[in-house]
């Protein structure tokens, strides 16, 4: 639990004046919380952060628009952020 809130500590960091979208927090969140930052470096999660969101844009506009409008997540949603997480930790 303790590592899990360190983690939780360093992605809810947010640079000054560059707030994050609802989609960018929604995703970082889920995957802090389904363990996929359980293995990076407290000190390299907000290089993570970065190349997630540009993955996450690139890849997956569709929830990225969705999310961003107030759209709640699906189960068909939640399987393929799953399925993205998974493929971008593969890439580090």
């Amino acid at each position: 639990q303790l590592l899990r809130g360190q983690k939780l500590t360093e992605v809810l960091k947010q640079p000054q004046y560059k707030p994050l979208t609802v989609a960018q927090q929604v995703t970082i969140l889920f995957a802090a919380n389904e363990g996929f930052l359980d293995e990076i470096d407290n000190k390299k999660i907000s290089d993570y952060k970065s190349g997630w969101f540009e993955y996450f844009e690139a890849n997956m506009p569709e929830l990225n628009k969705a999310l961003n409008e107030g759209a709640k997540l699906s189960d068909e949603d939640i399987a393929a952020l799953k399925s993205q997480l998974e493929a971008y930790g593969k890439t580090l």
